[in-house]
């Protein structure tokens, strides 16, 4: 029995294999509808122009022909192109057509777009503006030193591109967020810019930060006057210490040039509803650069009343 089955085995493998074919000539030949999803394209936009919105990525339409050209096309898709030569500024509302869907050689016809068959083309004016940088960088000196400036951006300003809706009311633009820990010399180096928009670009890239750290000087200043500010009218209150000794600390040059009269030292009546009036902590001002610290006392009691 076996031996009649498996007798001849190549000659049958052979009528098989071209059974097949023909079969599979015979159903390809015949026409079918099917469905496929095309990439959508938006072209021919104006250079003066932007695209707000995002478009849908695929249009899903139905083809009829034979079948052997139906399965050329799971190989390569269709295209779904659209023309923006003749759109404008604004919002228009585009029913997308048979006509729009590029079939190049293929013996093809399309039934129908199935979805979406409108879609929303907004378009801005394309715009360019100049504006400054902002540092959202922490820079931390190592013990022993200090900045001796503020951080400095080279260039100083970037242009910002993109639609006018979007950068209109841009007024700077902000440095990634990172620290600068350990610093005990100064540096050099690139930064990215913090810009989450998609539409918007910025040129250039990125920018050059350069940090400036020197030694550290300390010099202290004792007996100098505290003055109580922000009493509401009404109200008698008087500081039960009216002096400070206070450390300064920052580059030699700044601290060697360093005079009292720089210094001013507050104690906000402000504060004393959320702090209560024993331990209101004393606001020191000097010259940008400069930290200062409070050495004695570090709290202020205010006496409120005659």
């Amino acid at each position: 029995m076996l031996k009649k089955i498996f007798g001849n085995l190549p000659a049958k493998l052979v009528s098989l294999l071209i059974a097949i074919l023909i079969w599979f000539h015979v159903v390809t030949e015949q026409s079918y509808e099917y469905s496929i999803d095309c990439f959508l394209t938006l072209v021919n936009i104006p250079q003066e122009y932007i695209l707000l919105s995002p478009l849908p990525e695929k249009v899903t339409v139905r083809f009829f022909g034979r079948g052997k050209e139906l399965i050329k096309m799971l190989f390569r898709e269709p295209s779904v192109f659209i023309d923006a030569g003749g759109f404008r500024y604004g919002t228009r509302n585009y029913e997308i057509l048979p006509r729009d869907v590029q079939l190049g050689e293929r013996e093809l016809s399309v039934r129908e777009i199935i979805y979406p068959k409108i879609i929303s083309v907004d378009l801005d004016k394309y715009g360019t503006v100049r504006i400054p940088i902002v540092s959202n960088l922490e820079i931390i000196a190592s013990p022993g030193y200090i900045l001796s400036k503020p951080p400095v951006f080279d260039p100083g300003e970037v242009i910002l591109q993109g639609p006018l809706q979007h950068i209109t009311h841009v007024e700077y633009i902000s440095t990634v967020a990172e620290t600068l820990r350990n610093l005990n010399k100064s540096i050099t180096r690139l930064v990215e810019f913090d810009i989450d928009d998609t539409l918007l670009s910025v040129i250039p890239a990125k920018t050059t930060v350069i940090v400036e750290v020197e030694p550290s000087f300390s010099k202290k200043f004792e007996g100098l006057p505290v003055k109580l500010i922000n009493v509401p009218k009404g109200i008698k209150a008087k500081l039960l210490i009216k002096e400070i000794d206070v450390e300064v600390t920052g580059t030699q040059g700044a601290i060697d040039s360093l005079v009292s009269s720089q210094i001013e030292v507050y104690v906000d009546f402000n504060q004393v509803p959320e702090l209560g009036p024993e331990r209101l902590p004393p606001l020191i001002e000097t010259l940008p650069g400069l930290i200062p610290k409070p050495l004695k006392p570090q709290y202020f009691e205010v006496k409120i009343g005659s």
